[in-house]
């Protein structure tokens, strides 16, 4: 146990990074003395993961951080049982062409306007996601375009993933995570399929049962095409497939004659509905 100031990159294969909670999860019976990894002066990663099959299990990553684990291109890890609190980009980021597992996590407090508590992208293999706790960030789960993002085509972007590809390629096993509503909840979304590759009337019910959302789960049908920013070339293909915790943000991001399906759960807000044609469906 102890405060480590400082960013650690890991470029040994096979390397495993034990804290003192090591195999224990977030809501396990954790040894109040954790292994405090906090870069307060840089601002950088805790870890960099530049080489194959790295295990970091059992810290706390916490403080000025950009991401708490960032596993870089091609690269495999097992991100296991930490506690990831006030990153101001991603709790946990697997880049393109990577694969492995985030496990027994609890990640919270990533930065509202770019922080993902989790961020895999389109190429990533199987990361596997699971029995994870997440709050308090732009989005929970985000599966991301690997392409450069423009505004020359028709859909915005110079690259798409496969045809026979979708966002749950990419996660493997997705289940037993819990998307919890507190704090400033989820800016974006609790989940988001970047490129709208899942199916609403299959992929929808599938990751609410198999996930765990205590304050509800919300899905709207058809949503608004976001408009490219206005500094540069970069801008985004679509608000994708997404599960709110909330119903406004499905309302507000809905197109007109859009439907959107309000899953089981007491949702403590008052609605407005300025969206012409918007059908709500209920679990009955």
């Amino acid at each position: 146990d102890g405060e480590y100031e400082e960013s650690v990159t890991v470029d040994v294969e096979g390397l495993t990074l034990e804290g003192p909670n090591a195999g224990t999860p977030h809501d396990g019976d954790r040894d109040d003395d954790e292994a405090v990894v906090n870069p307060d002066d840089t601002g950088d990663n805790a870890f960099t993961v530049e080489d194959e099959d790295v295990t970091i299990d059992g810290f706390e990553l916490s403080g000025n951080l950009d991401n708490a684990v960032r596993v870089l291109d091609g690269q495999s890890a097992t991100v296991a049982n930490n506690i990831i609190e006030g990153t101001s980009d991603h709790g946990i980021a697997f880049n393109p062409d990577t694969s492995g597992a985030i496990e027994g996590n609890e990640v919270t407090d990533a930065d509202q306007d770019d922080g993902d508590a989790v961020l895999v992208y389109y190429s990533a293999s199987d990361v596997d996601v699971t029995d994870n706790r997440f709050a308090d960030a732009k989005s929970g789960v985000t599966v991301y375009t690997d392409g450069n993002i423009a505004d020359d085509d028709d859909r915005g972007v110079d690259e798409v993933p496969p045809a026979d590809r979708t966002a749950l390629d990419a996660l493997g096993e997705f289940a037993d995570n819990e998307f919890a509503d507190e704090g400033d909840g989820f800016n974006r979304a609790a989940f988001r399929d970047y490129w709208n590759t899942l199916d609403p009337a299959d992929d929808f019910p599938t990751i609410v049962d198999e996930n765990e959302f205590p304050d509800g789960a919300v899905f709207a049908t058809e949503l608004e095409e976001p408009r490219a920013e206005e500094d540069g070339p970069f801008g985004s293909p679509g608000i994708g497939f997404r599960i709110y915790t909330e119903i406004q943000p499905a309302v507000g991001d809905a197109v007109n004659e859009a439907t959107v399906e309000v899953a089981e759960g007491t949702y403590e807000e008052s609605v407005e509905i300025d969206v012409e044609g918007l059908t709500l469906e209920g679990p009955n």
